[in-house]
């Protein structure tokens, strides 16, 4: 289901067109009285606000609602696939009481173990992503690589830079606002109709664990301020650590200690202004440069070329490389044959076998694919069955003789 393209209302739908409840998702919690999910509408989302909306907020929600049909395609793709944006207004008469979202993907939901060797179905949040290997085990869950650790955190980045190149600010990137899937190593924002454009109000980050130390309590946030949150929020679900303390001295995990994403991270959290922040474009190339360096797999060998050395390449990286790497530019005749393991030398199936230890040799294709003369010795019992012929034809033609002589004899 698509967040977005596939809403199933109007941009405003009255409250009792909404009413029925399938299942309360949650029973509320900040602006929210209660989220639930729609009867009659599996996967799409009430949430109830616990106070009228302003007008100022009843307005940026309009223009939030119809934003993503103006966007590039591959943004409303991003919308759709990883956002909760809002599709309709929930309005009792002139007011607006809530707003209809969809609902996070199943694949964000595991069996988690707990006490007394059960489990409970819970919903991936970053609050359970920023914890050791060791907890998540413990939690009966399989120990995430640095690379899929890696491809989680960007997908939230690359949600924030979304918002951000829309003129938008979120304002409370915490543990709680982005769900993940082990699955397809993806993540869904919710609250984005909280977002506001160009400026939100101020945001208590909750428990503190958030503040921004360049934002002053009570200044509105923006965007610049989103980078702070985001780059906090990445480094504590990479690491696994929370505390700001450990942040700036705990590295990165191998082969990330000194690459471009941890600078770029640890310079968000200690620049001495919020302009000279990296920019959520820059944390993204820093994100895509780590995936390549934790790629699973061995990385694929060059192949040996005349282009290569012609082009100033290291000749040694040819010493590196096995005979099954060769490309046509390794042999410069047509010649069918077999290629001496000891020597490295092409031996065309005429040249006689003996020219060295047959242990040495192994047959393989050459130059046109084709298998050339055999290397294997012959055999001690095949040439002991030719000297016996060879003695038996002899016997023979001794017999034929004395019989010729006798008879004319």
């Amino acid at each position: 289901m698509k967040s977005w393209s596939d809403r199933p209302f109007a941009a405003e739908v009255p409250v009792d067109a909404v009413a029925a409840r399938l299942n309360i998702v949650s029973p509320g919690g900040g602006e929210a009285m209660i989220v639930y999910e729609i009867a009659g509408y599996p996967g799409w989302l009430v949430k109830r606000y616990r106070a009228q909306a302003s007008a100022e907020s009843i307005d940026a929600l309009r223009r939030l609602i119809d934003l993503p049909g103006a966007m590039h395609p591959d943004e409303r793709a991003l919308v759709d696939n990883s956002m909760a944006w809002p599709v309709s207004r929930v309005v009792d008469g002139s007011q607006t009481v809530g707003v209809v979202v969809a609902k996070a993907p199943d694949t964000c939901y595991v069996d988690m173990a707990v006490s007394g060797g059960r489990t409970r179905r819970v919903a991936l949040v970053m609050d359970h992503l920023a914890n050791p290997a060791e907890q998540h085990v413990r939690w009966g869950l399989q120990e995430l690589s640095v690379h899929n650790r890696l491809t989680i955190v960007r997908s939230v980045v690359e949600v924030g830079n979304l918002i951000e190149n829309m003129g938008l600010v979120y304002g409370d990137w915490s543990y709680s606002n982005a769900f993940w899937s082990r699955r397809s190593l993806s993540t869904f924002v919710i609250d984005v109709d909280s977002c506001r454009f160009g400026l939100r109000p101020w945001v208590e980050a909750r428990s503190g664990a958030f503040s921004d130390p360049l934002l002053p309590e009570g200044q509105p946030v923006t965007a610049l301020h989103d980078r702070y949150r985001l780059a906090l929020l990445s480094l504590r679900c990479l690491t696994g650590s929370r505390g700001m303390a450990e942040l700036t001295e705990v590295p990165l995990p191998e082969p990330l200690q000194d690459s471009a994403l941890a600078r770029a991270l640890r310079a968000s959290l200690t620049a001495q202004s919020v302009t000279s922040r990296p920019s959520l474009p820059e944390l993204l190339r820093a994100f895509d440069e780590a995936l390549e360096l934790t790629c699973p797999g061995p990385a694929p060998r060059p192949r040996r070329t005349s282009q290569h050395l012609a082009s100033g390449g290291n000749p040694d990286d040819e010493a590196a490389m096995a005979d099954s790497d060769r490309t046509a530019a390794d042999i410069e005749t047509n010649v069918v044959g077999w290629r001496s393991v000891r020597t490295g030398e092409i031996v065309p199936a005429g040249r006689a076998l003996e020219t060295e230890s047959t242990a040495a040799r192994t047959p393989e294709p050459v130059a046109n694919g084709t298998q050339g003369a055999s290397s294997e010795p012959v055999s001690a019992g095949a040439t002991g069955g030719r000297i016996a012929i060879s003695i038996a034809i002899v016997i023979v033609v001794i017999i034929l003789i004395a019989l010729i002589i006798g008879y004319f004899g």
